[in-house]
């Protein structure tokens, strides 16, 4: 686990290590000159891959859920994925 750059590519930091429970796992997130993006896995048969761009020193927190259901009443910004669907 840890940041890494090959000559004039974006950084990359590697994450390893068990989620919490009912959230996908995170493979890696890639940063660079025009934005942030994160490859996520969910658990099999599911795979997602989300694209989150960000501008200059702006701060990036990402949770994607793993639901069966509609939270009753989502945070602005709050994501999940239906796995029942």
């Amino acid at each position: 686990m840890g940041w890494s750059r090959q000559s004039g590519g974006p950084y990359v930091f590697d994450v390893a290590g068990t989620p919490p429970a009912g959230i996908g796992a995170v493979g890696e997130e890639a940063i660079d000159s025009d934005g942030v993006s994160y490859s996520c896995t969910a658990p099999a048969p599911t795979a997602v891959w989300v694209r989150l761009v960000a501008e200059g020193q702006q701060a990036v927190s990402f949770v994607l859920e793993n639901r069966t259901d509609d939270p009753g009443s989502p945070a602005t910004g709050q994501m999940w994925l239906r796995t029942d669907l």
